[in-house]
């Protein structure tokens, strides 16, 4: 119930649900090493592959089907170490969708969803589980981070890298505004 009630809430909030609703009275503090304890425990789980405890990408049946991953990571600030990077990945096939507009697709089965706090070391075990090796094509939709795209270089020689579009735009904005002195002639 801890564990539970701190994956959608802070330490704090999930102290004060038990408090109101249960009557239980634990310390944030407590909710946080039982939260965390009970995470450790999970990666071994994890380690092993345990696809029962943690799903994974099912394989496609087609030789030709797209794989694709979708990464990217933002900051998160942290009480114990200051601004930390969380990052996220998304991974689906391509044979998986339905076209609902003229230039528009959905995917109709669910994608599997890695997040991780704290190293690529750790973390890239964890995306490379769900990419199957079978798969003809492989496409990597990411930000403009160096260590993504020299990854996908090592690790997969042959996927498509796509560029973010705001991560595009973000790029090519710097780009004009150091390379125009007319605003007018950036844009």
């Amino acid at each position: 119930m801890i564990c539970m009630l701190d994956q959608h809430s802070v330490f704090e909030s999930a102290y004060g649900l038990l408090m109101k609703f249960l009557g239980v009275d634990v310390s944030a503090k407590q909710v946080q090493r039982i939260s965390e304890f009970y995470g450790e425990q999970i990666d071994p789980i994890i380690q092993a592959d345990h696809i029962e405890y943690i799903p994974k990408l099912p394989p496609t049946k087609k030789q030709d089907d797209v794989c694709y991953v979708m990464l990217d990571g933002t900051m998160v600030i942290t009480r114990d170490e200051g601004w930390r990077e969380m990052k996220l990945t998304r991974l689906f096939h391509q044979g998986r969708s339905v076209q609902v507009q003229q230039n528009s697709k959905q995917i109709t089965e669910s994608s599997i969803y890695v997040s991780h706090l704290g190293s690529i070391k750790r973390f890239l075990p964890k995306i490379e589980r769900h990419i199957n090796p079978i798969n003809s094509m492989k496409v990597f939709v990411v930000d403009g981070a160096k260590w993504i795209w020299k990854w996908v270089e090592d690790n997969y020689p042959g996927a498509s890298q796509i560029l973010y579009q705001y991560h595009a735009i973000e790029k090519l904005g710097a780009i004009a505004r150091h390379h125009f002195k007319n605003h007018t002639d950036g844009k």
